[in-house]
């Protein structure tokens, strides 16, 4: 009785994702009307929109859309809705100048990236400033908010707190959820459907193998019409996941925005559905999970995981985890269903083919043969990738006088061996895979010996060690010369998993000084789920004075932090520098009347400026400034017109490292 009843509900599942993929298809022509809400647009300029929500940024998803300003710095920003001001903030970084307006209905309008206030509120602002005596305030208004109405200009768009001019609109829920503002009454025009321009495909467990390799797979994908796409097909074996580079375009806008909607369906059921529409900053980590990072840096391409990487988020539909595994062998039709906020759906079509793995398994067993053997090279050009769960070893070569090699391996640690298996071997085409699954133990040695039996009877062996630490939260790992660790809070991770530290021969700029060796933390933990502390010991002789951790990224160091240790939320190569050049000031620029912002450019190629390493005084009164570190900008608009005749501005910078620069400019107003 009990597997009848699960062969019922299984068939009505079936039978309600075939509906509704049918229903999906038959709408697909005809987008909904845009939510036409009681918001008005916030910017006076022609609606465009140059990023939208639940896009990649470094450390959360997008949570609101930038409104385009086409580039100009001062267009007026209105209240979205009648409302009160009741929160406010300056600062040199995130939103920069930033507005909170409390709505009517309990929810929050969030206006960044101001270039100025409307008059009233600026004057809250600046008496503020003035008494606290720097430009970097927060302000609650709680207690006497300031009230606005619809259509009131409030401020100003600009780029305070980010590099190109634009309005960052944001809606908050009650509970300061961040809502989707196209789903929560912003107005837009939008008759474009979303766009898939390739599938990515990524063995994820020990048994799984894309078409044959344990290679990742990139798929192009080929526009049929304006709401299909077509794919290579591709062939699959065991835990497969897959993800997508699909992007959303807008009336107005080249700018190539996330889609609101996408589900996978394999042959017409539904394994996976996400929409971005609302989340929590609480949970500003699932980025990470959401997008495939690498392909980000190495692409520039937002890959969207169709699978659940970490368990259940803010965005997931449904109860399919995209799991491909449980797919029978055969041939199996796969779609991806599109859509935008506006109702705007396309689809795209492939075919995946499910084949037993590719490989032989090797059952650990001591060798029969225990004559002494030759060591020679055979494998060459050996890359080992560290998964969470096992070791996949790729190498050049792999046959001897045309035989396969007899292979064994072990697991080396606290001076006890253990034998690992069952292995997986794969010879093609002139290369070599074997895939070692790792025990639950203490970090070791994973080693693999291959022995081959010649055709003269003498044979040849190659043993190929592969240190690596068992990083578990919590923990702490340390390099094997000492000198470079790990240490792993509680929650930083989501599981156990290897992490190799090496020393790394890396270039450094002649204004950094190196302090030591690079070393490389390689990891299958990412993402990270917390912030995990890098630690470099700097040689006996050489001292802390001007030196920081930093980070190797695409040819550039990025400053970390000061001292020997960082908190950092991604793993790569580190290295202790000591930033040896003081900072630059730029000539100074005397805007015209009537406001007279004084702009000097202020810059550091080495462990960079922050506010509060800047001194500014005019006529010897010292001054409140604005910094712009994405533009290397210092601001200052006094108070009231200048008088007439000459001024003297001084200014020193401090770089994070501590070296300094000061500079005095003597200028007149007529």
């Amino acid at each position: 009785m009990r597997r009848r009843l699960v062969l019922f509900f299984l068939c009505l599942i079936a039978c309600t994702a075939a509906a509704t993929a049918t229903a999906w298809a038959r709408h697909r022509r005809r987008p909904a009307a845009p939510p036409t809400g009681a918001l008005l647009y916030p910017l006076a300029a022609a609606p465009t929109i140059s990023g939208n929500f639940g896009q990649y940024r470094s450390d959360h998803p997008h949570g609101g859309v930038d409104l385009w300003s086409f580039l100009q710095i001062g267009t007026p920003v209105f209240a979205a809705a009648d409302g009160e001001i009741d929160y406010l903030k300056c600062s040199s970084t995130g939103y920069g100048r930033s507005l909170y307006e409390k709505l009517a209905d309990g929810r929050t309008a969030v206006y960044g990236h101001l270039s100025g206030f409307a008059p009233k509120i600026d004057e809250v602002v600046r008496r503020e400033q003035r008494r606290r005596g720097e430009y970097h305030v927060r302000l609650d208004l709680a207690r006497r908010p300031i009230g606005v109405k619809r259509g009131e200009v409030i401020g100003y768009a600009g780029d305070a707190g980010t590099d190109v001019p634009h309005l960052h609109f944001e809606i908050r829920d009650r509970r300061g959820l961040a809502l989707n503002p196209l789903l929560a009454g912003l107005p837009m025009r939008d008759t474009q459907p979303p766009v898939l321009a390739a599938l990515y495909l990524e063995p994820l467990g020990a048994n799984a193998w894309v078409n044959g390799t344990k290679n990742d797979l990139y798929l192009p994908c080929k526009k049929q019409d304006d709401h299909s796409f077509d794919c290579r097909a591709a062939t699959i074996s065991g835990g497969v996941g897959l993800s997508a580079y699909a992007y959303d375009l807008i009336d107005g806008s080249p700018r190539r925005l996330a889609p609101y909607e996408l589900r996978l369906l394999v042959d017409d059921r539904e394994v996976f559905h996400q929409r971005f529409d609302r989340f929590s900053y609480d949970d500003a980590r699932i980025g990470d999970l959401i997008y495939l990072q690498r392909l980000i840096a190495d692409r520039d391409e937002p890959f969207i995981r169709l699978f659940r990487r970490r368990g259940r988020i803010a965005f997931d539909v449904g109860d399919g985890i995209g799991d491909l595994s449980a797919l029978a062998p055969g041939a199996h039709q796969a779609r991806l269903l599109m859509a935008d906020e506006h109702g705007n759906r396309s689809e795209g079509r492939f075919a995946l083919e499910v084949r037993p793995p590719p490989v032989r398994r090797l059952e650990y067993r001591l060798a029969d043969d225990h004559r002494p053997a030759t060591s020679a090279a055979v494998l060459q050009n050996v890359v080992a990738t560290w998964r969470e769960d096992h070791l996949v070893v790729r190498a050049s070569g792999g046959l001897v006088d045309g035989a396969a090699p007899f292979v064994t391996a072990f697991v080396v640690s606290q001076s006890q061996t253990t034998p690992v298996g069952p292995l997986q071997y794969l010879y093609d085409d002139g290369k070599t895979t074997i895939v070692a699954p790792l025990p639950e133990a203490s970090s070791g040695e994973v080693r693999l010996r291959f022995r081959w039996a010649r055709a003269d009877g003498a044979p040849v062996e190659q043993v190929l060690a592969f240190p690596y630490l068992l990083a578990t939260n919590g923990g702490r790992l340390t390099s094997d010369d000492g000198r470079a660790g790990l240490d792993i809070p509680r929650r930083a991770l989501y599981g156990d998993c290897p992490v190799t530290i090496a020393r790394e021969k890396l270039p450094t700029p002649n204004w950094l000084e190196p302090v030591g060796d690079a070393y490389r933390f390689s990891s299958a933990c990412e993402p990270l789920r917390g912030d995990v502390v890098v630690r470099l010991t700097p040689p006996a002789e050489a001292g802390l004075d001007r030196v920081g951790v930093y980070l190797y990224d695409q040819g550039t160091w990025w400053f970390m932090a000061s001292g020997a240790s960082a908190s950092v939320s991604l793993l790569g190569a580190f290295a202790l520098l000591r930033d040896v050049w003081p900072p630059t000031i730029g000539e100074l620029y005397v805007g015209q009347s009537p406001t007279r912002v004084l702009k000097i450019m202020v810059s550091d190629l080495g462990s960079g400026v922050i506010e509060r390493g800047i001194t500014v005084e005019l006529d010897g009164a010292a001054q409140i400034f604005e910094y712009l570190p994405y533009k290397n900008q210092m601001l200052l608009r006094p108070d009231s017109p200048l008088a007439s005749g000459k001024h003297r501005l001084s200014l020193k910078v401090v770089d994070r490292a501590g070296n300094t620069t000061a500079k005095t400019f003597s200028f007149e107003i007529r």
